[in-house]
């Protein structure tokens, strides 16, 4: 079976991400002194960082206070700088804020929410495609479920099962909540993600891996996928490479 991450390879949602960060931001500690447009920029770059609404507190911090680049921040730095937040009132009070406003201009304001993010070119005709062909489809991600639920069905994808930060922010166990899921074993699935970060810890698990180089992650994270042996594909390749995957471990 094939499994996905949602943000960074079937959908690109970093606009979306910048506006709930941006607006909780200016609720909880006032109006940033860079301009919205610099801190958007900004943002972009630094997308890569970011597994879930602590990530975005940091960033914006980091964004906010300048005073480092946290687009060129090295992934080990970033995260111990996030360890170091611990549990500090102001970084719950901004997660909090940020996936309940998610929500609610999910259930709202649903066109607005919808114009902020799109599918990557080609993912809903390559993933009807999967459909079409019987391969069983399901998505990892550490984003509420109903919303990554209510963006596939506004783009017709039906059906397909959402495993997100409600089953758990680890990819360990969404792998084997899918596995359990479909009655298969976790050597059977192929997962794509966009960090290098969530697939190394799944090879215990015989996972068959899969960087998608669209997504958010930079040219240093795809080399280093690559010289530990895991397939980099890009969006012109992907379809063509799932496929063989798929027919690879159906017959297997």
């Amino acid at each position: 079976m094939i499994a996905l991450d949602f943000d960074g390879v079937v959908w690109d949602s970093v606009d979306e991400a910048f506006e709930q960060a941006y607006r909780v931001w200016i609720e909880l500690f006032g109006m940033p002194g860079t301009t919205r447009s610099t801190l958007l920029d900004e943002f972009r770059r630094a997308r890569w960082q970011c597994r879930d609404g602590h990530d975005f507190y940091l960033v914006m911090r980091l964004l906010v206070e300048q005073s480092v680049d946290a687009g060129k921040l090295a992934s080990e730095k970033f995260r111990r700088l996030r360890a170091e937040l611990g549990g500090q009132a102001a970084v719950e009070q901004f997660v909090t804020a940020f996936y309940n406003q998610r929500d609610a201009m999910r259930q709202h304001q649903f066109q607005e929410w919808l114009s902020l993010q799109r599918p990557f070119p080609g993912m809903v005709e390559t993933l009807c495609a999967f459909q079409q062909q019987g391969a069983a489809l399901a998505i990892a991600t550490t984003k509420d479920a109903p919303s990554a639920r209510s963006l596939l069905e506004s783009a017709g994808l039906h059906g397909i099962p959402v495993f997100g930060r409600e089953t758990s922010l680890n990819k360990v166990d969404h792998m084997k909540a899918i596995a359990k899921r479909f009655h298969t074993d976790t050597g059977r699935i192929v997962f794509v993600d966009d960090l290098l970060e969530n697939l190394l810890p799944l090879r215990p698990l015989k996972v068959h891996l899969v960087l998608a180089d669209w997504g958010y992650n930079t040219p240093g994270e795809r080399v280093a996928a690559q010289n530990e042996g895991i397939s980099v594909a890009s969006l012109d390749s992907f379809a063509s490479m799932m496929m063989a995957l798929y027919l690879l471990k159906k017959r297997s």
